[in-house]
């Protein structure tokens, strides 16, 4: 890829005269015109890379996705955002669309996925007339305007065309391929179910050393079962099954913490008591057991703490229960009552598997990061986040706050109309100019959860934000929002390596941010909905696996990924997953 003339700093507002610092923007994104795609760029087979919608809270009512499944095309969106699904009003039946159909319809489903992940991926925008939470005391407003800069410089020469990428690409090799019918043969049409952990972003699996975990069921997530697999061979290992069964993410030094529903709540399903095992990986056998009182929506594992994220009935009401390493009870935070508690709910269904929640309040996309130095573990749902303290179970703070991110420096989050910083203890710092907010961020999990923000202004461009006062220095990259089925898309973000992209529907950029420029730009090859480190270069998983250098943004080879939906990582491996297959994938 070519480098991209950086833009010079904008002159800060100044009236009604005063130049639009975005005005050189109006012809689309990238060089040349919008509608110019790159010189050979494949664009069948990377099918749609809308990213980072805006769908108000509440807006069910006015965006109505199908509730059906197109071979669980819908499932997979949300890497941050991970998989998830649009869960269908009460009393509305689900159905599968036969196999036989799932190859005609293969092409469809990919647009469909890529489409959805656009529309729900990151919903976290208010209500129509939601008033935004007071400014808390001794928050500083923005600083007033600076005088404006110099003229830039003038445009360097543009870099020299590049040859045409190739049209077509060979399939991606894989180690095994595993289909769930073999390993359910008591189902009549299994499948494999997203989600091992309850959380929002996880795909179709865990890698725990040796042994990956996947999970079938049934077409609504039923008669559920954990498979343990073997990492070299894909062969099964062990069953761990039950109602509504769990697995954590991380392990114990003991072993992998998985739980399942003995008793459930008589008017809903859910499970109301839980036995909760540490499971010998190779083995499968219970090293250690305990039988717990929750209302179990996702679990976590972060040292030597066993997060238990309740959703109690009656809704909405959030509360985290924790165990320690010997199966113990350690603490017990109830969220109700908390401020901002009820931004943690929504009305809208969408989910990453069944559960029978009842029509009403449920918790909104629940993900967790940590956060802080390491100390503090964040449960961002919907649009608030709880800041918690794992040993003790001591809140620090629950603010309204969606996307978040750790700059490793300070927290930031996004309110409705601007993002605003806080300290490690969760005292506000610095807040952006309205409309000014942080795009999605991707991350590779594997790096951690610090990473850099990127904002965007109300059009979608990724404005330069100072970190200390919060104050916009002009465009940084050419993003734009986009438009899908009459809604609008937005640009989204993703860390990997220690580099910063951000992306828009037929754009990608390399940005840095401490300079305040973009390293490179380009559309050869588009990030959907993360980027991953690969070795010494970077994988674009879009809906073709492409090999990025990272200091030139040059594709260095591609291939297209025909098992499931997309890929996730599994320690230095890559993991492909779908309903009807998941695959360990051999990548050179």
């Amino acid at each position: 890829m070519t480098p991209e003339e950086p833009y010079a700093p904008a002159p800060e507002p100044g009236g009604p005269d005063a130049p639009s610092p975005y005005e050189d923007l109006t012809r689309g994104p990238g060089p040349g015109p919008a509608e110019d795609p790159a010189p050979g760029f494949p664009a069948a087979d990377h099918g749609f890379a809308f990213d980072d919608p805006q769908v108000p809270e509440g807006g069910a009512e006015t965006w109505d996705a199908t509730p059906q499944r197109v071979d669980q095309a819908a499932q997979y969106v949300d890497a941050e955002a991970g998989p998830q699904r649009r869960e269908p009003a009460a009393g509305t039946a689900t159905r599968r669309v036969p196999r036989v159909l799932g190859a005609l319809l293969g092409a469809f489903a990919l647009i469909v996925v890529a489409v959805i992940w656009a529309l729900v991926a990151d919903r976290d925008a208010d209500p129509p007339g939601a008033a935004p939470p007071p400014a808390p005391p001794g928050t500083p407003a923005p600083p007033a305007a600076a005088p404006a800069p110099a003229a830039p410089a003038p445009a360097a020469a543009p870099a020299p065309a590049r040859p045409p990428l190739p049209t077509s690409y060979p399939a991606v090799a894989t180690h095994w391929v595993v289909e769930p019918g073999p390993l359910r043969p008591d189902l009549a049409e299994p499948t494999f179910s997203t989600s091992l952990d309850g959380l929002f972003e996880e795909m179709y699996g865990q890698r725990h050393g040796d042994t990956i975990l996947a999970l079938t069921g049934d077409s609504d997530d039923e008669d559920l079962v954990v498979h343990a697999l073997d990492r070299a061979s894909g062969a099964e290992l062990w069953q761990f099954g039950g109602t509504q069964v769990m697995c954590g993410q991380n392990s114990l030094p003991e072993g992998i913490v998985c739980l399942h529903a003995t008793e459930t709540d008589p008017a809903t399903g859910l499970g109301t008591r839980w036995h909760v095992a540490v499971l010998e990986p190779a083995t499968g056998a219970e090293v250690r057991t305990a039988e717990v009182d929750a209302w179990v929506a996702a679990i976590h594992v972060e040292g030597e703490r066993i997060l238990l994220f309740e959703q109690r009935m009656p809704a909405p009401h959030a509360a985290v229960t924790a165990l320690d390493s010997s199966l113990a009870p350690a603490w017990e935070l109830d969220l109700e009552g908390e401020e901002h508690h009820a931004q943690l709910f929504s009305n809208n269904r969408i989910i990453s598997r069944h559960v029978p929640v009842p029509d009403g309040p449920a918790l909104d996309r629940p993900r967790v990061r940590i956060v802080a130095n390491n100390e503090l573990v964040a449960f961002w749902s919907g649009s608030a986040t709880a800041f918690i303290e794992p040993v003790s179970g001591e809140l620090v703070g629950m603010p309204w706050c969606s996307r978040l991110v750790d700059d490793g420096e300070r927290l930031w989050c996004n309110e409705p109309d601007h993002a605003k910083s806080f300290d490690y203890g969760l005292t506000p710092l610095a807040r952006t100019e309205a409309d000014v907010r942080l795009a999605f961020p991707n991350r590779d999990p594997r790096d951690g959860d610090v990473t850099t923000p990127v904002f965007l202004d109300g059009s979608g461009v990724a404005v330069l934000v100072d970190p200390t006062t919060g104050r916009s220095r002009g465009p940084l990259a050419k993003t734009q929002t986009g438009q899908a089925f009459g809604m609008t898309t937005w640009p989204s973000a993703a860390s990997a390596g220690g580099a910063t992209f951000v992306g828009s529907h037929d754009y990608a950029a390399r940005v840095d941010l401490a300079a305040g420029s973009v390293v490179w730009a380009g559309t050869d090859a588009k990030f959907w909905p993360a980027v991953y480190v690969y070795g010494d270069n970077l994988l674009f998983p879009d809906s073709t696996l492409c090999e990025v250098d990272p200091e030139t943004g040059d594709v260095i080879e591609c291939w297209r990924q025909p098992h499931g939906y997309g890929i996730e990582p599994v320690g230095d491996q890559f993991l492909a997953g779908g309903m009807d297959e998941i695959a360990l994938l051999d990548l050179p």
